[in-house]
């Protein structure tokens, strides 16, 4: 089981009732009908039987719909994705869920606006792949939203490999720069390792999960250069070589000297009756660190000159934080949760807010998030294709101002995630190496991608455009 499917498993307990809608119900009995024999009696008039109401949650809803589709109820079948849709308005799957239950119903205009709304957002799939959509095929609207629905899958940005970790290394969670060494830290969740890794693919084992040190899976790594510590954060999660199971569920804050790597203190999660997966961490200017939990939506402190970690943030909108990002000055703390999108924390006063942005924004499915220069970086593997994206921000750092692919659907997409950036670009794992897959552990490539791409990546719908008028070769306008 993956940390991310552990985090999906053990916080199912706190998904939140999001506020459904009862859909209208057909009346019981109707107006009195009248035939050649007179009146019918109410009692022997046939109604159809009232519906029942729908569940308020996202595993009630699919249920709901999953027993629709299969009963051929098709009506019941895109009600119920309307309501998923509310609840989780990033998640792919209930797109495609209404252009086909549109298309089952004869809906052919709310099958296009889904598709339509899927190609605005650069998601990609073929409608093709389904009978159920044949009865909005074969019309010029359905072939042009669905060729751009395929274009949008197709490889497209930079991105170079930078170095590979050996097939030892299993389920890399963390990566970060260290300018002390010259290298990038990786800390991995199976073996609960530190690895050194030279910009050359130069390895070096720093740390290892031992019963003297304390560390079980290594889920976050912060390096805080002017004070010459090590931050770790560590879990006990499945897949984590050794896990006994007293430590399923259970994590801490690790500080190690930098140079010596000598085990200076560990800060244990607060006890308090739940289930705990510390994550990713970041550290401010003023050394304070910043630490979410994977499992509950949670953020703990630990303030420069404390002695303990303690609980800073629980939210009841979001449902598990995967990645979380510190801007440059310090002062605001971004939070990537892969069903709800992005929420945004001011440090100095407290606030929150989810991010705002245009409504082609889609911010399912993140699996990695890094802040530079008033930009963030968001990598997506929930989504098809799966992709890294530069969202630039307004001046007050709350609404995205501008979005810019980086890199789509590239041949070393497996499961991209985690990432740091360094010298202008963006470092992140290309293949997570879950276990449960039915191959033998591989190894894991680290990709590059820079910040500022050469060229812009070319729209799909330009792309298209020009495939069917220049035949796939430059538009003589470009240049003018």
């Amino acid at each position: 089981m993956s940390l991310k499917s552990l985090c999906v498993a053990l916080v199912s307990f706190t998904l939140l009732l999001g506020a459904g809608t009862t859909w209208p119900q057909p009346p019981t009995a109707g107006p009195e009908r009248v035939d050649e024999r007179g009146p019918v009696p109410a009692e022997k008039r046939q109604s159809k039987p009232p519906s029942k109401p729908f569940p308020q949650d996202v595993p009630g809803l699919q249920a709901v719909a999953t027993e629709a589709y299969e009963a051929g109820d098709y009506m019941r079948f895109i009600q119920a994705n309307i309501q998923l849709r509310k609840l989780r308005p990033f998640a792919q799957q209930y797109m495609v869920g209404m252009v086909v239950g549109g298309a089952l119903i004869g809906r052919a205009k709310t099958a296009y606006n889904s598709m339509h709304v899927m190609q605005q957002q650069g998601l990609s799939y073929d409608f093709n792949s389904t009978e159920d959509t044949q009865s909005v095929r074969g019309t010029e609207v359905y072939d042009y939203l669905n060729g751009l629905l395929i274009e949008a899958g197709k490889p497209m940005g930079e991105g170079r490999v930078a170095f590979t970790l050996p097939p030892a290394a299993v389920r890399p969670e963390a990566i970060t720069w260290d300018d002390s060494r010259g290298s990038f830290l990786v800390g991995t969740a199976e073996g609960g390792v530190v690895l050194a890794v030279t910009p050359g693919g130069e390895i070096e084992e720093l740390l290892r999960a031992s019963d003297e040190n304390g560390l079980l899976a290594i889920t976050g790594v912060a390096v805080d250069a002017a004070r010459k510590k090590l931050w770790l954060s560590s879990a006990g999660v499945p897949g984590y070589t050794g896990l006994e199971q007293a430590d399923l569920g259970r994590g801490a804050l690790f500080e190690f000297n930098l140079d010596s790597l000598e085990l200076i203190n560990r800060y244990a999660i607060p006890e308090d009756g739940l289930p705990h997966v510390p994550g990713s961490l970041e550290l401010t200017p003023a050394g304070d660190v910043y630490l979410i939990d994977r499992v509950v939506p949670m953020v703990f402190r630990k303030m420069a000159g404390s002695e303990s970690l303690e609980p800073y943030l629980a939210s009841r909108e979001m449902l598990g934080f995967m990645d979380l990002a510190l801007s440059d000055d310090g002062k605001t703390l971004y939070l990537a949760d892969a069903d709800l999108g992005i929420l945004v924390v001011d440090l100095e006063n407290g606030s929150s807010a989810s991010l705002g942005g245009p409504e082609t924004l889609n911010l399912g499915g993140i699996s990695g998030l890094s802040y530079s220069e008033g930009s963030l970086f968001m990598v997506q593997n929930g989504i098809t294709p799966q992709r890294l994206m530069r969202l630039q921000l307004d001046p007050a750092g709350k609404e995205v101002s501008n979005v810019t692919p980086l890199a789509i659907a590239l041949p070393e997409f497996t499961a991209p995630s985690f990432g740091t950036v360094q010298s202008g670009a963006l470092y992140y794992f290309a293949d997570g190496n879950l276990p449960g897959e039915v191959r033998e552990p591989a190894p894991v490539i680290v990709l590059k991608s820079p910040l500022l791409l050469s060229e812009d990546i070319i729209p799909a719908e330009k792309r298209k455009f020009d495939a069917d008028t220049w035949g796939g070769n430059k538009s003589p306008y470009d240049d003018k």
